[in-house]
C-alpha cells in the first residue's frame, strides 16, 4: 500500500471506532488487525480521510451553533445542569466531548 496522508491514523481510528491494532507511521498504514478483515485499499483509505474531514467540518458547524446557544441565558442554565451531572457522576466530560468538542 502506498497511500499517505497525515490524517490517516485519525481517520481510520474514527472510522473503525479506535480498534486495537490499527497502526500508522508518517501517514501510512503499517499494521492492520486481523479481526477487522483485510486492510483497506489505498482508495478506501483515501475515502476514509475524506469522510473524516467531512465529519470534522460538520462537527465544527455544530460546535459553533452549540457555543452560540450556550452563551444565551437558556444555554447558561443548561450548562449549569450539565456541570451538576458531571459533578454527580451521571456522565463525564469526555462523554459530552465525544459529541460536542467545543464544550
Amino acid at each position: 500500500m502506498s497511500y499517505q496522508n497525515d490524517m490517516l491514523g485519525a481517520a481510520l481510528g474514527w472510522k473503525y471506532n479506535s480498534a486495537s491494532g490499527i497502526q500508522t507511521q508518517s501517514g501510512t498504514l503499517t499494521d492492520w488487525p486481523v479481526s477487522l478483515g483485510s486492510a483497506p485499499t489505498d482508495n478506501e483509505q483515501a475515502q476514509a480521510v475524506i469522510d473524516y474531514q467531512t465529519y470534522l467540518g460538520s462537527n465544527t458547524k455544530r460546535d459553533d451553533e452549540l457555543t452560540a446557544f450556550l452563551n444565551t441565558n437558556g444555554g447558561k442554565f443548561i450548562k449549569a445542569i450539565v456541570l451538576v451531572g458531571i459533578d454527580k457522576g451521571i456522565w463525564t466530560l469526555n462523554d459530552i466531548r465525544t459529541k460536542y468538542r467545543s464544550i
